[in-house]
C-alpha cells in the first residue's frame, strides 16, 4: 500500500496523522507493506504519484482530494494505473 499526502505533512496532529495511523494498523493487521510519501507542492504531487505507479503498487491512497485534479490533468498517469 502507498500512501501519497497532499497541501499538508505528517505530524500536523489532523488528518494527515489520521490517515497515517490508520495506514500503520493496516500494516499491523493485514501484514502488507507501507510507502509513504510527503508533498507540498505540485511538481512533488506529481513526482510523488509517478513513483507510486511504476513501483507497482497494488493500492495508492491520495491522502487529499487533490488526488483527482491531479489526475484528471494527468492522462499518462491514468495510462498508467490502467496498465498495472
Amino acid at each position: 500500500m502507498y500512501v501519497l499526502f497532499y497541501t499538508g505533512n505528517l505530524g500536523d496532529k489532523s488528518y494527515n496523522d489520521s490517515c497515517n495511523a490508520g495506514a500503520k494498523k493496516a500494516v499491523e493487521d493485514f501484514g502488507i507493506e507501507l510507502k509513504s510519501l510527503e508533498g507540498t507542492t505540485a511538481q512533488e504531487w506529481e513526482a510523488n504519484l509517478v513513483a507510486a505507479c511504476e513501483e507497482g503498487y497494488d493500492l495508492i491512497i491520495g491522502a487529499s482530494s487533490i488526488l483527482q485534479i491531479i489526475l484528471q490533468s494527468m492522462p499518462r498517469i491514468i495510462r498508467m494505473l490502467n496498465s498495472l
